[in-house]
């Protein structure tokens, strides 16, 4: 059964009445777009999944092209946590080269009892090495479980096409994922999915949508460095090997972040094997990245 109740611990006093005297008080509009109150009714808790600190409640991607050729990705993620959840998802770190590249819609705290809010997060920014904008965004532990909602809007150079690859096996478990590619007339997307069927396609007017709709998706463990098990997802409107000459040409200006502290300290300290397979479990369960 679902626990409901909560201890008011004092640094929670804090941020809920920082809530109150803050000038947005009203749940962001973000929040109603996704629906909480269904999630806490059909998600599974963590006794579903007994010793695990986090849980995806919802993570929705939804792709477009812009008219000046860029595309725009639009993620929705609600994370059911508790305390001891792996700092890869409390702490975000998305490197930008320009601030109108990335929106941030809303990132809150909610109460997983009531799908109230508690708090919500202000992202920092912080210029890096290369005129590279870091987007920071810390999500504090403040009570023994919680909801994190993050909902963000990028605008990436793409040069008129759509493409991505996305991990669908997480190291926690993942409920509900629904990615979802929307293209203008006379494009077509090429897929491929491990372990997963084919999108849903539907057609209205000039447009083509492509669907992928997941759901109970359980905690990937890597057993080696070969990662052929792990479910995931590539998907691209381009073809052939000019179309992979000019991406290997981009690549060159992609905003790269700094390597994070806890990576740094470990790189720092030697190059005994712990020390590197324990980077590359950091490094493979970064959610931002």
């Amino acid at each position: 059964m679902m626990t409901r109740k909560m201890k008011m611990t004092f640094p929670m006093i804090l941020l809920m009445f920082s809530v109150l005297v803050l000038p947005f008080t009203a749940i962001p509009a973000a929040a109603s777009e996704i629906n909480i109150a269904r999630l806490t009714q059909e998600a599974p808790y963590f006794d579903a999944y007994p010793g695990a600190k986090g849980l995806v409640w919802l993570r929705e991607i939804d792709y477009s092209l812009l008219s000046d050729g860029r595309m725009e990705r639009v993620s929705k993620w609600v994370i059911l946590a508790r305390k001891g959840l792996s700092e890869n998802w409390l702490e975000w770190d998305i490197p930008i080269q320009d601030e109108k590249d990335l929106e941030i819609m809303e990132a809150a705290l909610y109460d997983p009892g009531s799908y109230s809010l508690i708090a919500p997060v202000i992202p920092q920014s912080r210029a890096i090495q290369g005129g590279i904008i870091l987007k920071e965004i810390r999500f504090p532990d403040i009570q023994d479980e919680f909801l994190i909602v993050l909902v963000m809007k990028e605008k990436v150079a793409r040069d008129c096409r759509i493409d991505d690859f996305l991990w669908l096996g997480l190291d926690i478990p993942v409920w509900e994922q629904r990615i979802s590619v929307n293209l203008p007339a006379g494009m077509e997307l090429s897929y491929s999915s491990t372990q997963y069927p084919d999108p849903l396609i539907t057609d209205k007017g000039s447009s083509r949508k492509y669907e992928w709709h997941i759901v109970d998706v359980p905690p990937w463990r890597k057993d080696s460095l070969v990662e052929n098990d792990r479910p995931s997802l590539v998907f691209s409107t381009r073809k052939g090997e000019a179309g992979f000459i000019r991406d290997l040409t981009m690549i060159q200006k992609c905003p790269i972040p700094p390597v994070p502290e806890s990576i740094a300290s470990l790189a720092l300290r030697g190059r005994n094997d712990s020390d590197l397979e324990r980077i590359l479990e950091k490094m493979e369960h970064m959610p931002a990245l």
